[in-house]
């Protein structure tokens, strides 16, 4: 038998429960007296409960109402939802689809060239898509963390390594401190790799051309703690409230850098708590850059 789905958030059952409930207690006293002889005037045990029986049905009526509401929502979020995912992942295919034309007419373009667009657009839409299929997996419970022993040099090197073409497209450095004696610590190296990947990306976007960006390595007995800081953008009291939830995403930042679903963060907390971690975000305010905080323990 299929699982029976229901919208996020509905507490559909128990509120149909209770005016079922309702209307066959109203239907109990009810019957039996409509079956025999009329009552002049009830008396006081029936009218009472009645008025009861009468307060529950609009207690639930009230109810309905606010999961109609409820539903009309959630619909009207998923209908967004897909658009926007939609449109996001038909951007990488119109460099794609140019790069292949001229690859396929011979108009002289820059094979090497065509290769590495395609390249970088495919790396685009592959990192929506995991990212996609990581946050449906956390929902559920099913994010999987492979444990083992890891360098955290290791997984640093692959980051940088990710996020080094988009630092040379905008002109920005990155300045890595403290990376000597980091050490080791049990964890996933591909998700944690994946973890730092998205914090560097996201301060390499909304970050202006040519600006520098750190990452701060502290080793202690007990734990690493990676510190990603830039001068971009930065984030108001509002936004640091919802910074780790998916799809948020404040209109400041989507003016800077459209680009992105607003699910990386919300993967990042949820990789990094899976690895028995914290993360945490701070901002001095807008236009004053942004600081990312991640604390792995040694052993998970």
């Amino acid at each position: 038998m299929m699982p029976r789905r229901t919208l996020p958030g509905l507490p559909s059952r128990p509120v149909l429960q209770g005016v079922v409930q309702a209307w066959r207690g109203l239907a109990a006293i009810v019957r039996p007296r409509a079956r025999g002889r009329a009552c002049v005037a009830p008396d006081a045990g029936l009218s009472s409960q009645l008025d009861a029986l009468h307060q529950q049905l609009r207690v639930a009526a009230i109810e309905l109402e606010q999961m109609k509401r409820v539903a009309e929502h959630a619909r009207a979020r998923q209908a967004e939802f897909l658009a926007f995912v939609a449109h996001e992942l038909r951007n990488p295919l119109a460099p794609i689809r140019t790069a292949v034309a001229v690859l396929a007419d011979g108009r002289g373009g820059d094979p090497v060239a065509m290769r590495t667009l395609v390249e970088r657009q495919v790396v685009q839409m592959s990192r929506m898509i995991d990212d996609l299929l990581d946050v449906s997996r956390a929902g559920t419970g099913k994010l999987r963390v492979v444990v083992a022993r890891v360098h955290v040099a290791d997984f640093v090197a692959q980051a940088l390594a990710n996020v080094a073409p988009a630092l040379a497209r905008r002109g920005q450095h990155l300045e890595v401190c403290g990376l000597e004696g980091a050490g080791d610590l049990d964890g996933d190296q591909t998700r944690l790799t994946q973890v730092l990947s998205n914090l560097l990306d996201n301060a390499s976007k909304y970050s202006p051309g040519g600006q520098a960006i750190q990452l701060v390595v502290r080793p202690w007995a007990q734990s690493v703690e990676l510190c990603v800081a830039d001068q971009g953008i930065g984030m108001s009291i509002g936004a640091l409230r919802t910074i780790f939830d998916p799809f948020a995403q404040q209109l400041r930042a989507v003016g800077f850098n459209p680009s992105g679903l607003g699910i990386g963060l919300a993967v990042v907390r949820d990789i990094v708590e899976a690895h028995g971690g914290r993360v945490t975000a701070s901002s001095p305010g807008l236009g004053q850059g942004s600081r990312f905080v991640v604390s792995l323990p040694r052993r998970s």
